[in-house]
């Protein structure tokens, strides 16, 4: 059972958040460090349980609790996701839009490669650029539509960017080009 002082922080939390007085992030911040949140590492592990990506046996290797044994997962040493990696052979539950993945929960993901999964769809979202450690980007060979968002000039760690063959279109954002590192995109299918 929560003390006192908890239920007393999280009323005030709920207030300031109904007026508008602090962000989502300062939320989690403050939440956190009153013990009100799961681990980092918990919500990780809940983020990717609820795209229902990684629902069978196969996939999780019959350990619901350990997801750094899960096909396409690879975590550091503490347990927190660096790395997704998933081609349509390795999951065949990858489907519905790109969205469900919470990109917000994964402070330290570097790599995330989602490819030739025909039943991936919905447009990129920009929650993506909460992945500020993200070097490679790779979602090629999907059902992705619409423009690639301009907020993805903020990714200033993202040294790889594979888009081929969605139906993405549009401008190429100039934010892109502000990138300091090496941009890899295959301009041939994105239609301008």
């Amino acid at each position: 059972m929560a003390s006192a002082s908890s239920v007393s922080r999280l009323v005030v939390i709920i207030i300031l958040i109904n007026v508008g007085a602090i962000s989502d992030t300062t939320v989690f911040v403050i939440a956190s460090a009153a013990g009100l949140l799961s681990s980092p590492i918990q919500l990780e592990r809940e983020a990717i349980l609820g795209t229902g990506w990684w629902i069978n046996n196969w996939a999780t290797g019959n350990s619901t609790s350990d997801h750094y044994k899960w096909t396409g997962i690879s975590c550091n040493s503490a347990g927190s996701v660096l790395g997704v990696s998933l081609l349509w052979y390795e999951n065949d539950n990858i489907e519905g839009e790109l969205g469900r993945f919470k990109f917000s929960c994964f402070p330290n993901l570097r790599s995330f490669k989602i490819h030739s999964n025909y039943l991936l769809s919905g447009s990129i979202p920009s929650e993506i650029t909460a992945l500020s450690m993200l070097q490679t980007l790779e979602l090629s060979s999907n059902y992705l539509t619409g423009i690639i968002p301009s907020e993805m000039g903020r990714l200033r760690n993202l040294v790889h960017l594979d888009l081929s063959n969605n139906y993405i279109w549009g401008y190429i954002p100039p934010t892109l080009g502000r990138l300091s590192t090496f941009l890899l995109c295959e301009s041939e299918t994105i239609v301008f």
